[in-house]
């Protein structure tokens, strides 16, 4: 009996029993191929609004830079206007056509400052005598879940 069994282990491994094998390992393979895609994708995403995000926050720094020190001149919602005393003139901020541009009036030539943003901008406070307060919004017009916003007060001269 013992020399029946020992026998039939030496046979080796059934035609049947390969396929089945391969066929689970092509499941488990497919499923491991899928998950890594997503990840990759979710990666790529993650990585796309980091770097909106981070472009976003350098326009609004060196927005805020200007216009903290700066007289408030006029706001709609895509535009707002203030005296720059550095420069002496007034500078224009403009969402248009998905960039962020500044207009520096001596110069008259818009300079992009960021891409692949809309937003806005609101002032509080622009009665004479008050300290006006601009809030600037800026959205990724393309994924709405990357957004900035920051709210500056002019400083009184």
């Amino acid at each position: 009996m013992l020399k029946k069994s020992l026998k039939r282990s030496k046979k080796g491994i059934a035609l049947v029993e390969v396929l089945i094998s391969l066929f689970i390992f092509s499941l488990m393979l497919a499923s491991m191929i899928g998950v890594f895609s997503t990840l990759l994708q979710r990666r790529s995403d993650v990585r796309r609004m980091q770097q909106q995000t981070e472009e976003f926050s350098l326009a609004s720094s060196y927005m805020a830079k200007k216009i903290r020190m700066s007289d408030y001149g006029s706001c709609s919602s895509s535009t707002c206007t203030v005296h720059d005393h550095s420069l002496n003139d007034d500078v224009t901020y403009t969402f248009s056509g998905n960039n962020l541009t500044e207009t520096i009036a001596a110069v008259g030539v818009p300079g992009v400052i960021a891409t692949n943003v809309t937003g806005g901008f609101v002032a509080h406070n622009t009665l004479s005598g008050n300290v006006p307060i601009i809030t600037v919004h800026m959205v990724d017009p393309l994924h709405m879940d990357t957004a900035v916003q920051t709210t500056l007060s002019l400083r009184s001269y």
